[in-house]
């Protein structure tokens, strides 16, 4: 009895303290998912603005034109297997 309650106890701590690590690190796993879903956007924002400006059709175009055509695009070949691993 003594040996189960020991272990029992142990258990009890182990799963608090990581419940209490779980809980304290939640926001500290959001700011890093935030920042990686900033840093895709702004990515996504650059490279579509340098695609879609290739695009003779598109020039004298506004701009949000041509970086909806380059996002577009990206978005596309992401979906392609093996040449979407290589772009993203």
């Amino acid at each position: 009895m003594i040996i189960t309650g020991c272990l029992l106890s142990l258990v009890v701590l182990a799963l608090s303290l990581f419940l209490t690590i779980t809980v304290v690190l939640i926001p500290v796993v959001l700011l890093l998912c935030l920042a990686v879903f900033v840093s895709l956007l702004a990515g996504l924002v650059f490279l579509g603005r340098e695609i879609g400006s290739t695009f003779a059709v598109l020039n004298g175009r506004q701009e949000w034109l041509k970086l909806l055509t380059g996002v577009t695009i990206l978005i596309a070949l992401c979906s392609i297997p093996l040449v979407g691993e290589v772009i993203s």
